[in-house]
């Protein structure tokens, strides 16, 4: 949902589909309407001092629970969507991949469980900066199932380098600065599993820059990696606020 204000003033915090947006009854001159795919809301609405929603601890922490719902429960496959690192190289098309990237780029992606559920991956929008959130809106569970419906920059695969198995332990980590959501690690069938919230971007030197807080999701099969890399910002920001589960998930938060 999504509030529109013909006369006041309405402040708008992109962090989630929320079940209310505005007072009931609503003032005079708001009118709520639905917005379109993933324009999560938020809503800190303003009007004559009202403020109506959930606050942002409210939304990082039922996106919290989400990821720790995981853990015990079995996955049995991975589907994604990838979004290429460059869109042309030499006039060859789309780049998905190079050696010096150690993690994909995806639009989001979908686990299937053993008891034919299924869980997808997407990320939100609070103000500036992007989170990581399990999205279980149908539109976006089923275009992560429809393979005819990507191409150009975008390929839809099965992701069979992700691990399978039992969820074993999750840890989900807040940035401290800006709020959001910002990194996932599993543990999956004795193997780890990092989602970043980030995105790639391309320098006009044909380089490539880690960025952080972004719209994709940045999956790293190997934690270590993602420590060894220059992120724009730094990770050292990064706060716990989960941890389910028995084991290390690995080198996988907390700094470079």
């Amino acid at each position: 949902m999504r509030v529109a204000v013909t006369d006041g003033f309405v402040e708008l915090d992109c962090l989630g589909p929320a079940a209310v947006v505005a007072a009931d009854p609503a003032p005079s001159g708001v009118a709520v309407k639905p917005a379109s795919h993933r324009e999560y809301l938020i809503t800190i609405c303003r009007w004559c001092g009202h403020t109506a929603g959930v606050t942002r601890d409210d939304w990082v922490a039922e996106g919290s629970r989400e990821f720790a719902s995981l853990r015990g429960r079995r996955i049995d496959s991975w589907v994604g969507v990838e979004m290429a690192l460059r869109e042309d190289v030499a006039g060859s098309g789309p780049q998905f991949s190079e050696p010096a990237v150690p993690c994909l780029q995806l639009w989001g992606l979908q686990a299937s469980l053993n008891d034919g559920s299924a869980l997808s991956v997407g990320s939100y929008q609070d103000d500036a900066c992007f989170g990581l959130w399990t999205d279980q809106e149908r539109e976006f569970q089923d275009k992560l199932r429809d393979r005819g419906l990507w191409d150009g920059i975008y390929r839809w695969r099965p992701l069979t380098e992700l691990p399978t198995g039992q969820v074993d332990q999750v840890a989900v980590f807040v940035d401290e600065v800006d709020g959001v959501l910002a990194e996932v690690a599993l543990r999956i069938g004795g193997r780890p599993l990092l989602l970043i919230a980030g995105e790639l971007w391309e320098t006009s030197e044909g380089g490539l820059e880690f960025h952080r807080l972004d719209e994709s999701v940045l999956v790293f099969t190997d934690p270590a990696a993602a420590g060894h890399l220059d992120w724009i910002p730094s990770r050292q920001g990064l706060v716990r606020i989960h941890d389910s589960g028995s084991g290390s998930v690995g080198s996988c938060a907390g700094g470079e």
